[in-house]
């Protein structure tokens, strides 16, 4: 589930946007004390996403919503793999944040959690059970090989399009490639799949939903020692 794109939502226009230069962006690893924060700004990167759009449909309090429905990824990621944040550099403001799981750990949230029926039903309301498939099916496709889950990826709106999700793809992928594995990834958006293949990942699957949720890609990029075979 990723969202880093440059296009005016409302109109379809790409926007001008003036790249960060890499010196401009530190990527470290999050704190607790940061999730609130964290989730918030995701809950706003992913306000218009195709899914989580359509399973929030009606939805009035859908930012309130999706910073909780982040929350519980953020939380787990910080537990059990690595939550990375990327801020500016010289105003250490958040810019975007990365949650990745690691090898031989099936991601804790919403498969793991889902039988936390009270929380997911304050969330997801009516399309609960749309929510389950979805996170049914894409358990299933998950790779059998090792590798870092890239499980969430959000930039700041007003950041979007300046390289701040690519230093956060590049950072996991260092750690992917220091632990000898690949990287995996998912995604509801065709304009993320062209990022992500200049980062080395490749379509493997796209997932339909028979709830009629927008379909999914999902990404595989192999290992330093794979790609070297």
């Amino acid at each position: 589930m990723n969202e880093e794109n440059s296009t005016n939502e409302s109109s379809g226009v790409p926007r001008r946007v003036i790249a960060f230069r890499p010196d401009e962006i530190s990527v470290r690893r999050a704190q607790r004390s940061q999730i609130a924060e964290l989730s918030e700004l995701l809950a706003g990167s992913f306000a218009q996403d195709p899914q989580l759009s359509w399973l929030l449909e009606g939805a009035t309090t859908r930012e309130r919503r999706l910073a909780k429905f982040f929350s519980i990824y953020l939380h787990d990621a910080l537990s059990y793999g690595a939550l990375d944040v990327a801020t500016e550099s010289s105003t250490n403001m958040f810019l975007g944040a990365a949650a990745w799981m690691p090898p031989g750990k099936r991601f804790a949230s919403l498969f793991r959690q889902l039988v936390c029926i009270p929380r997911f039903v304050s969330i997801f309301g009516r399309r609960l059970g749309a929510a389950s498939e979805l996170a049914r099916k894409l358990s299933k496709v998950r790779p059998v090989e090792p590798h870092w889950y890239l499980a969430v990826l959000g930039v700041d709106v007003t950041s979007q399009g300046r390289g701040v999700g690519a230093s956060l793809v590049r950072a996991g992928l260092r750690r992917a490639d220091d632990a000898g594995c690949g990287a995996y990834l998912e995604t509801n958006k065709e304009s993320n799949v062209l990022i992500y293949e200049h980062l080395g990942f490749q379509r493997t699957e796209v997932v339909d939903y028979s709830s009629g949720c927008p379909s999914t890609t999902t990404m595989w990029r192999p290992s330093v020692a794979q790609h070297n075979e």
